[in-house]
């Protein structure tokens, strides 16, 4: 079933309900984990976060797809240029099943144009690279983990243009 608010409900196959009911508990935990995190990115090899380690290390972040709507390369492009700036963002891509093989191929192609310096201030996160599927509810990490970035950054970045039911944390 594919759950949206009531007020933009479409179909038949449409379950209105509120995003907090998706929200999981590991969530809401209140400590900082930045260790966990750097536990995590070491396990999968990616080198980011640098000492000296401060709370909420990941300045922006975007958890999503690659897709047009959710305006995915364009948040690169903004993230491109808070990372001139010596931002920390983290771009987290799950449920990379996806059919739009050309808009994929230009958000990897922008992103080898970038600069070394650049894109050293820009993690890119691509679960479907890594091969993972921890999770029941979309290809990707478990939502522990997904937690973990969410309670290390600033700002989280949602720019998609329609979304039935955001899961905005």
């Amino acid at each position: 079933l594919h759950m949206m608010p009531k007020y933009n409900c479409q179909n038949i196959m449409d379950v209105p309900i509120a995003t907090n009911v998706l929200i999981d508990p590991v969530f809401n935990y209140r400590e900082n984990r930045v260790r966990d995190l750097i536990n995590l990115l070491d396990k999968y090899k990616f080198k980011f976060i640098q000492d000296p380690i401060q709370e909420r290390y990941i300045d922006l972040l975007y958890v999503g797809r690659i897709v047009k709507f959710k305006k995915t390369l364009d948040v690169l492009k903004y993230f491109s240029t808070f990372a001139k700036q010596g931002k920390k963002c983290v771009m987290l891509l799950l449920d990379q099943y996806q059919k739009d093989k050309t808009y994929i191929q230009s958000f990897y192609k922008y992103y080898s144009s970038l600069s070394d310096d650049v894109r050293t201030n820009i993690l890119i996160v691509d679960t479907n690279k890594l091969n993972i599927d921890d999770n029941p509810m979309f290809l990707g990490l478990k939502l522990s983990d997904v937690a973990l970035f969410y309670r290390n950054s600033k700002i989280y970045v949602h720019a998609c243009e329609n979304e039935g039911g955001s899961r905005s944390i």
